[in-house]
């Protein structure tokens, strides 16, 4: 039987599951495009027409994880903020952006989620990755 559910799996076959996925991310916005710094959790939306709720879903996942686009929130952890985990995430020096909730549904464009759907501060990260408040 193990097998068999591994097989499925990997044919992408599984039972109940559905193409119609919903992928989410916080993204900066540059000169050269977007560019994805987190990846936020993923929803099977039944269907690959259900934008508002794949939009909806990206934003509430968004502001559950950072208390409403705050960088200076600190997680669950209490002892790192979401601008130091974006931060580490990107990798990269980064001088003053503000991070954006975009969504993608069934593999299709990456979109804003809403007017105003973005931090409340810009992030910095130093060349160490560090957080900082710009």
């Amino acid at each position: 039987m193990f097998t068999f559910r591994v097989a499925l799996a990997a044919a992408g076959e599984w039972p109940g599951r559905s193409d119609a996925v919903c992928d989410c991310g916080a993204f900066i916005v540059q000169d050269t495009g977007l560019t994805m710094i987190y990846r936020l959790p993923t929803l099977d939306v039944g269907l690959c027409n259900n934008t508002v709720i794949c939009h909806g879903h990206c934003w509430q996942e968004f502001s559950d994880l950072t208390g409403m686009g705050d960088l200076n929130f600190i997680v669950n952890d209490g002892t790192q903020s979401v601008g130091q985990i974006l931060c580490t995430s990107y990798n990269h020096t980064l001088n003053g952006e503000y991070v954006y909730t975009y969504s993608r549904l069934c593999k299709g464009p990456w979109e804003p989620t809403g007017d105003g759907h973005r931090s409340q501060q810009m992030l910095c990260c130093d060349a160490a990755t560090n957080y900082y408040e710009c």
